[in-house]
């Protein structure tokens, strides 16, 4: 993982339509500025995230007293560190837009070429990038898991990514989070010249990797969730695995498994679903029972906790007793 103190710069010319700023609707421009932003995600990911924010919040302090603006920004942890807030009647069709991320902070500058208008620097936060409290993101996720439409889809892994471990068992070693023991591991196993994910009670452990992290898996059991919420409400859901998965991952979300122990029925693991542009963690306990693995009957429990801060993972980890501890089952690739 990055350090994050390491200051990250990326300088992007993106021209502004000579409308854009000081309009009646305060809005900037017709969108195309942000269809240009959108263009570099793939280099920048945070970037749509920070124009949208910068945006919405440029022009909700346009609209505000001087003082307004202050203790606004005080509260939110929003500092200008250069230029200034009426220098942006100056943006033309040759402003430029320049993204950085310093310790867990974006960075927003608009330039006239060497003239810095302004830069805006605030916390990397979900909460503050949405302009949602978290009930209303706990709402959101709850509404939209409930309502996604899953689209079943097959692949077949490259076995150039492929690393064999014993006879016809291979694997896919995926990226860790936070510790080795939690990762993005894939476990195959070969039939008949096809590269099948494995999910049998011969490899149980791997199984729930592959169950939690692939939509290939021949199972799709259901799921029995618990969706804990703010004010200790508690949402109770049914629905298959593959939605599940499918869901987060559209919410942008890297999903990593971490298997806790090996138990007499069932095995016990946590789910991390991981958005690193808005910088959360979706915490999921869940218990696979054996049958489920012999004879794909069962279901899976799942209690999770939305939203987590990244920041605050490492206290996370203390609680769920996996720093400076072993868990009961490793699974190691060398």
């Amino acid at each position: 993982m990055r350090n994050p103190a390491t200051q990250i710069v990326y300088a992007v010319l993106l021209l502004f339509p000579l409308t854009m700023w000081g309009q009646q609707t305060g809005k900037w421009g017709n969108g195309k500025l942000r269809q240009t932003v959108v263009s570099i995600s793939s280099d920048v990911p945070f970037a749509t995230a920070a124009y949208d924010f910068t945006e919405r919040y440029l022009t909700e302090l346009q609209g505000m007293s001087v003082a307004e603006r202050k203790s606004k920004m005080e509260r939110d942890n929003v500092q200008i560190r250069q230029g200034g807030f009426d220098l942006l009647n100056l943006i033309n069709e040759q402003t430029s837009m320049n993204f950085s991320e310093k310790e867990n902070r974006y960075i927003v500058s608009l330039a006239n070429e060497s003239f810095l208008l302004i830069e805006l620097s605030f916390p990397a936060s979900c909460q503050l990038l949405t302009g949602k409290n978290l009930k209303e993101l706990e709402d959101g996720f709850v509404k939209g898991l409930a309502s996604y439409s899953y689209n079943p889809s097959a692949s077949q892994p490259d076995r150039k990514e492929l690393k064999k471990l014993t006879g016809d068992y291979y694997v896919r070693v995926g990226d860790t989070y936070y510790i080795e023991e939690i990762n993005g591991n894939l476990y195959f196993e070969e039939k008949n010249r096809t590269l099948r994910p494995v999910f049998s009670m011969n490899h149980p452990a791997e199984s729930v990797f592959n169950l939690f992290l692939s939509e290939d898996t021949s199972c799709n059991a259901p799921v029995n969730l618990t969706v804990r919420q703010y004010g200790l409400k508690r949402e109770q859901m049914e629905l298959p695995v593959h939605s599940l998965i499918a869901y987060m991952r559209n919410q942008g979300c890297a999903l990593y498994v971490g298997i806790e122990a090996l138990e007499t029925n069932v095995v016990k693991a946590y789910v991390f679903a991981v958005n690193t542009v808005l910088k959360y963690n979706h915490v999921m306990s869940v218990e696979v029972p054996y049958p489920l693995l012999s004879e794909g009957k069962g279901k899976i429990e799942g209690d999770i906790t939305l939203f987590v801060p990244t920041h605050n993972i490492s206290s996370l980890f203390e609680e769920l007793n996996w720093v400076n501890t072993t868990p009961k089952r490793q699974i190691k690739v060398k």
